[in-house]
C-alpha cells in the first residue's frame, strides 16, 4: 500500500493539502462573520478536514496560528445548546438521547466534528493548544461579569468530555479538577434546567471511565448521591445518563455497598430505561452492574433473564413487522430503513451478549440448579424465533446459547429438540452459503458444537428416532461438495455416540470418505478423512474392512496410508489424530484373525509395532497442546500496535495509535491480495499441483468434547495384549516377535 500510494500522500499533504486548508479557512472566516452561509454538512466536512490538517507538519504550521480562533468562535458556538436540541429535550426525548448518544447524532453532524477536532487538538498537539482550550473552558463556565447563559456553560462542559482522557494524564490538571467538579459541575443537580443536570452526569461518567478519584469523601458521597437522586429525574436524558455514570464508579468498594438496598430497583429502573430507548450503552451499564454484583443477582438471575427475553421478543417483533410491512408494500430499502435495521439488528446482540453476562453468574457453580434450567427454558423459544427470522446476523449467538446450554446441564430437554430440526432445515435449505466462508455465512462452524451436544448428551432419542440419524448424516454427505472439515467432525460424533446404532451407514460413510479423499490433495482434509475411516474402525472394524474392501484400492490402500501417517510427524498431528489411532488399533487386534481381509494378513504382525510407535510420538503431541491451550489468553489474542515514540518536535508530524492501525491495515491489506502464488503484476498463479503444499495443518480442536479425551489409552491398550495373550495365543506370538529391542 505504502508502495503503491506512498508517494501521491506525500505530495498531496504538501502540496495539495495546504491549498485546500487555506479555501476551507477563508470561507469558515466568512461564515464566522455570518458573511456566507453554510450547511450542516459543509460544516462538518470542513470540521473533519481540518481535524486531519493537525497530524502533518505542513498542514499544522498552518492551522496553529488558528487553532485557538477555531475553538472559541466555530466549534464553541456549535456546541451549544440550542433551539433545535431543546424542541427535542422537550417534545422527542427518546430521540434526544439517541441521537446525542449514537455517534455524536450521526455522521454528518458538525458536532461530532467539532468535538473529533477538538480530541485531536488535546491529545496530539497538547503542550501547545491542551492549556488554551481549558482557559477558553474556564472563561465560558465562569463568565465575564454577567452570570453565564445555560446554553453557554453547556458548550463549555461539551468541550470538557472529549479532554477527559488528556485531563487525566496531566498530573497538574488532575489534581485541580476535583475543585473544577465541585465548582462547576455539582452545583447543576441542584438546578431545575434539565439539560445542565444531563451534562453534569456526562462530565462524571467520562472523568471515571479516566479514573478520576476523589480526595474528599465528602464529595465523593455528594456526586454518588447525586447520581442516585438523578436516576429518578423527571427527565429521560437526565436518568439515561445518571445510569451510565453510575456503572463507572462501581468498582468503589463504598458505592457498591450503598447500592445494595436500592439494587433490585435499580435494575428495574435500567430494565426500562433500555426498553424505552434501545440503547447499547444501557445494555452495557446493565452488564457491569450483573458483574459486579454477581452473587447479589444469582438469585433474581431468571427474573433478569425474563426480561431481556421479552426485551429481545419485542425488537425482533418489531424488526420482523417492519419488514413484511415493506415488503407487502413493495417498497425498496431505504438507507434511512437499512440504518433503522442496523439499529434493531445491534439491539438484539448487545441483548444477547447481556444474557451471556448473567449465564456467566453460573460458571462458578458446580452443579446445575433449578434457577439454571428455568433460564434454558427462557432461552430456548428466542432461540428458535431467531432462527426462523432469517436474521443471519444473529444465527451464531443463537447456535452459542444452544451449545452452551446443553453442555452446561448434560442434557438434551424435551423443548430443545425442534432447534435440531431447524438447523436442519436451515443448512439444508441453503447449503452454499453455510459452507462457504468466503460468501460471509461459515454458519456451518457455529452449527457443529451444538449439533455435537445434541449427539453426546441426547444419543437415547437419536436411537429411539432414526429420523434425527438421517438427518445428522445427510448433513455429513452434504458437507462433502466443499472444501471445510466440520462435516469429518460431525460424522465423528455420530460413530463415537451411536456405536451400534449405525451399521448400515458404515458403507456409505466409507465410499463417501475415500470418494473425497481422492479429489483433494489439502493435508487437512487427507488428516480428517483419515480419522473418520480410522473412526469407522474403532466403531466396528469388520463392517469398515469389508466396506473399505469395495473402495478403489481396497482395504490394502488405506491401511498403507494409514501407516505412513503414523510414522510422519505431521500425519497424525493431534493429539486426538494418535488416541483414536490406537483405540482402532487395539479394535482390530480383538478382531477374529478369519475376517480380516486377505490383502492384509501379511502386515497383520505390524499392528502393535504400529501402535508403539504412535505412543511414542504422544507425549510430545500432548506436551504441544498444553502449551498451545495455555498460550490462548485474550492478551495474546490482541496484538499491540506498536506506535512510535512521540516526536522530540511538538510541531513536527505525529505518528499515533491511529496512524499505526491505519498503517496495520494497509500492510494487512497488501499481505492479503499479494500472496505467494502471486507474479510480479500481482496476479495469482496456480501451483502445477494443483494444490497449496505450504498449507499449515489446522490447531486441534478445543471446541467439540468427544468420547476420545476420556479414554485412557494406556490402559486400554495393556488389557487389549493382555487379552490377545490368552486368546489368541499365535497372533500375540506374532505381533511381539515382530517388535525390535526398543519396543
Amino acid at each position: 500500500m505504502k508502495k503503491q500510494y506512498g508517494e501521491f500522500a506525500k505530495n498531496f499533504v504538501t502540496t495539495f493539502a495546504p491549498e485546500i486548508f487555506g479555501v476551507y479557512l477563508k470561507q469558515i472566516k466568512l461564515f464566522i462573520e455570518n458573511q456566507v452561509w453554510m450547511s450542516e454538512k459543509c460544516l462538518n466536512l470542513v470540521l473533519n478536514f481540518f481535524g486531519y490538517c493537525v497530524k502533518p507538519k505542513t498542514t499544522w504550521e498552518m492551522l496553529k496560528p488558528h487553532a485557538q480562533t477555531l475553538i472559541s468562535r466555530l466549534v464553541f458556538p456549535k456546541l451549544r445548546f440550542d433551539h433545535t436540541k431543546a424542541d427535542l429535550y422537550k417534545h422527542n426525548p427518546v430521540k434526544y438521547v439517541c441521537e446525542s448518544i449514537k455517534d455524536f447524532e450521526g455522521c454528518s453532524s458538525p458536532r461530532a466534528a467539532a468535538v473529533g477536532f477538538v480530541h485531536t487538538l488535546a491529545t496530539t498537539r497538547t503542550k501547545t493548544a491542551f492549556m488554551g482550550i481549558l482557559e477558553l473552558v474556564n472563561q465560558a463556565l465562569k463568565g465575564t461579569g454577567a452570570p453565564p447563559a445555560p446554553e453557554d456553560k453547556y458548550a463549555a462542559l461539551q468541550i470538557v468530555i472529549p479532554l477527559a482522557e488528556t485531563i487525566m494524564k496531566n498530573e497538574e490538571v488532575k489534581l485541580a479538577m476535583e475543585t473544577f467538579v465541585v465548582s462547576y459541575v455539582l452545583p447543576e443537580f441542584s438546578l431545575s434546567v434539565g439539560f445542565m443536570r444531563e451534562i453534569a452526569c456526562q462530565v462524571i461518567e467520562r472523568l471515571s471511565v479516566w479514573n478520576f478519584e476523589w480526595k474528599d469523601p465528602k464529595n465523593h458521597e455528594a456526586t454518588f448521591r447525586a447520581l442516585v437522586s438523578a436516576m429518578s429525574d423527571p427527565d429521560l436524558p437526565v436518568r439515561v445518563q445518571a445510569a451510565l455514570a453510575l456503572g463507572t464508579i462501581l468498582h468503589d468498594t463504598d458505592v457498591r455497598q450503598a447500592l445494595l438496598p436500592n439494587l433490585s430497583q435499580i435494575m428495574q429502573d435500567l430494565f426500562k430505561l433500555a426498553d424505552e430507548t434501545d440503547l447499547d450503552d444501557l445494555l452495557n451499564c446493565m452488564e457491569t452492574f450483573i458483574e459486579e454484583f454477581k452473587d447479589e443477582l444469582l438469585p433474581l438471575a431468571p427474573q433478569l433473564v425474563a426480561r431481556l427475553c421479552e426485551s429481545y421478543t419485542r425488537v425482533l417483533g418489531e424488526q420482523a413487522a417492519k419488514a413484511d410491512a415493506e415488503t407487502e408494500a413493495g417498497d425498496l430499502e431505504t438507507d434511512a430503513s437499512k440504518l433503522d435495521t442496523d439499529d434493531k439488528t445491534m439491539a438484539l446482540m448487545r441483548i444477547t451478549k447481556t444474557i451471556t453476562t448473567v449465564l456467566a453468574c453460573f460458571d462458578e457453580t458446580e452443579e446445575v440448579d433449578l434457577r439454571f434450567l428455568e433460564i434454558q427454558e427462557l432461552i430456548i423459544p428466542i432461540v428458535i424465533e431467531t432462527l426462523r427470522s432469517q436474521v443471519i446476523e444473529l444465527y451464531d449467538q443463537a447456535w452459542e446459547f444452544v451449545d452452551y446450554l446443553t453442555f452446561r446441564c448434560r442434557k438434551i430437554v424435551p423443548n430443545m429438540w425442534p432447534i435440531y430440526k431447524i438447523t436442519y432445515d436451515l443448512f439444508k435449505g441453503s447449503t452454499l452459503d453455510y459452507l462457504d466462508e468466503e460468501l460471509g455465512h461459515p454458519f456451518f462452524a457455529e452449527m457443529l458444537p451444538p449439533l455435537c451436544n445434541f449427539l453426546m448428551f441426547g444419543k437415547e432419542s437419536f436411537i429411539q428416532n432414526p429420523e434425527y440419524i438421517r438427518m445428522a448424516l445427510d448433513i455429513f454427505i452434504t458437507s462433502l461438495t466443499n472444501e471445510h472439515l466440520n462435516g469429518f467432525k460431525l460424522v465423528e460424533a455420530v460413530l463415537l455416540n451411536l456405536k451400534g446404532h449405525v451399521n448400515d451407514a458404515i458403507p456409505t460413510i466409507i465410499n463417501a470418505t475415500v470418494t473425497r479423499m481422492a479429489k483433494s490433495e489439502s493435508p487437512n482434509l487427507q488428516i480428517s478423512g483419515l480419522d473418520t475411516i480410522i473412526n469407522s474402525i474403532y466403531y466396528n472394524p469388520v463392517l469398515t474392512l469389508q466396506a473399505l474392501e469395495q473402495t478403489q484400492g481396497g482395504s490394502r490402500a488405506f491401511f498403507d496410508k494409514w501407516f505412513v501417517a503414523m510414522n510422519d510427524p505431521k500425519g497424525l498431528p493431534h493429539v486426538h489424530d494418535k488416541k483414536l489411532s490406537i483405540l482402532a488399533l487395539c479394535e482390530l487386534l480383538k478382531m477374529d484373525t478369519s475376517a480380516v481381509p486377505p490383502a492384509l494378513k501379511e502386515g497383520w504382525s505390524g499392528l502393535v509395532a504400529g501402535t508403539l510407535a504412535i505412543f511414542k510420538d504422544l507425549p510430545e503431541a500432548e506436551d504441544h497442546k498444553s502449551r498451545f491451550t495455555s498460550s490462548i489468553s485474550k492478551e495474546d489474542m490482541e496484538e499491540d500496535l506498536v506506535v512510535g515514540p512521540p516526536a522530540d518536535d511538538e510541531d513536527g508530524d505525529v505518528f499515533d495509535e491511529e496512524t499505526a492501525y491505519l498503517d496495520m491495515l494497509a500492510e494487512e491489506s497488501v499481505e492479503g491480495s499479494i500472496g505467494a502464488d502471486d507474479d510480479e503484476d500481482g496476479e495469482y498463479v496456480p501451483s502445477e499441483s494443483g494444490s497449496d503444499e505450504s498449507e499449515e495443518t489446522v490447531p486441534e480442536d478445543f471446541s467439540i468434547e468427544t468420547l476420545v479425551n476420556e479414554i485412557d489409552c494406556y490402559s486400554f491398550f495393556k488389557q487389549i495384549l493382555t487379552g490377545l495373550q490368552s486368546s489368541n495365543p499365535a497372533l500375540y506370538q506374532a505381533v511381539t516377535t515382530s517388535l525390535n529391542v526398543d519396543q
